[in-house]
């Protein structure tokens, strides 16, 4: 069963959501703009060049891309998950599906695809909450296989492209991700221990991809300033 996860990269996206208008972009035909009607990539870099204050970056995204920390909030097991020195593979062979812009909406549209998208970390940190209590911290690790995944960027103001500005929207084909970890995860006595991992265990299907909320937006804004134009911004990727 195919799952759509919109991944929220400002808070006041929500207000400019209800906002805009619900008309599909196909209604909007006379608004749509294909300024590289092939996706190709130069062209794609032309007009970022020429409409944001970026410099066009020609290398490749690594592969494996490094990413040093984030972390996702499991807030309906009551778990904070801490990811350090994250492999992320995929990205590197991502393919461009779609780039417009809208005249009327006044934004633009980026997507890319991944066949294989998958993370890797050696060192999972598991926070347990408890209450009144400082969390129970295990160390473990963690690898999950997404297969293939859609990307989707939408910037505002089409003359003055704010990679900050982007809201990210992912679209994972496997609603059940492989996933494996180690023995530590739940390595605990405690009660609120067993409680908590035995709910994210229940709900591990939906939580893999309730992660990319916070995983798209990283990979987008690296896959962009790689392979596209570099903002000068860094969001957690480095050279391993």
């Amino acid at each position: 069963m195919r799952n759509y996860l919109c991944l929220i990269f400002m808070l006041f996206s929500c207000f400019s959501c209800a906002r805009s208008s619900s008309k599909h972009p196909d209604s909007d035909y006379d608004s749509i703009r294909r300024p590289c009607p092939s996706f190709n990539i130069d062209c794609i870099r032309s007009y970022f060049q020429h409409h944001a204050s970026c410099v066009p970056h020609y290398e490749p995204i690594p592969d494996p891309l490094y990413l040093q920390k984030y972390s996702l909030y499991i807030a309906n097991s009551n778990i904070t998950v801490e990811l350090n020195d994250v492999k992320v593979q995929g990205l590197l062979n991502a393919k461009i599906v779609e780039f417009y812009i809208n005249k009327r909406t006044d934004k633009l549209v980026l997507a890319i695809e991944t066949e294989k998208l998958s993370i890797d970390t050696p060192r999972l940190l598991m926070k347990y909450h408890r209450k009144a209590q400082e969390p129970i911290e295990l160390v473990d690790k963690l690898y999950v296989g997404y297969g293939v995944v859609t990307i989707t960027a939408t910037i505002p103001y089409i003359n003055n492209i704010q990679l900050t500005n982007a809201e990210v929207t992912t679209y994972a084909e496997d609603g059940n991700a492989p996933y494996t970890t180690g023995t530590n995860i739940n390595n605990s006595p405690d009660l609120v221990v067993k409680t908590s991992y035995d709910s994210l265990l229940n709900n591990m299907p939906f939580t893999i991809r309730e992660a990319l909320v916070t995983q798209g937006p990283l990979f987008m804004a690296n896959y962009i300033q790689y392979n596209i134009c570099d903002f000068g911004l860094r969001f957690n990727s480095y050279s391993h």
